[in-house]
């Protein structure tokens, strides 16, 4: 470092123009950064707030390899008969048709039936009907074994009118 030169000036004499000793340089002077950016071989440290972030150095531009050729020299006859087959042998894709709505979501179509003739069948009285199934049946009631048959009922009630 010589006396009387700037801050700037010293670190780029530092650094040189290949950066020899691979210096590390963080700065927030941005005219120091543009210059060594141009540089092209010195990594930049920042600051941001409480965190460091390393700004790699830019590379050089690289040429772009060259496509290698093949080593198989095939002839014309030999490419065109392999394209030829492999086309033949391509699988064609298959078309999906519409798809179709949720069936648990659908409400289901109702069954409509044709009505039957009916047949005119002669009403006997329910009394007449037995177990064979036409006509109302006559339901048999049993009674609980706790409650007194009507018999017992009427017993009891002169019993206690003439006492």
């Amino acid at each position: 470092h010589t006396p009387g030169t700037s801050p700037r000036e010293c670190i780029q004499d530092l650094v040189g123009k290949t950066n020899a000793k691979q210096y590390f340089i963080g700065s927030h002077d941005p005219a120091l950064q543009a210059a060594l950016r141009r540089l092209r071989m010195v990594p930049l440290i920042r600051i941001n707030l409480n965190v460091a972030m390393l700004e790699p150095p830019q590379s050089l531009p690289v040429a772009a390899p060259e496509p290698k050729k093949s080593k198989l020299h095939l002839s014309q006859q030999t490419l065109e008969m392999l394209g030829a087959s492999a086309e033949e042998n391509a699988p064609k894709k298959q078309r999906k048709g519409p798809k179709e709505p949720n069936p648990l979501s659908c409400k289901k179509k109702k069954v409509v039936k044709e009505p039957t003739p009916k047949k005119q069948a002669v009403v006997q009285p329910s009394s007449e009907v037995g177990e064979s199934g036409k006509g109302k049946r006559k339901r048999k009631r049993k009674r609980s074994k706790g409650a007194p048959s009507e018999q017992e009922a009427a017993v009891e009630i002169l019993s206690l009118i003439h006492i």
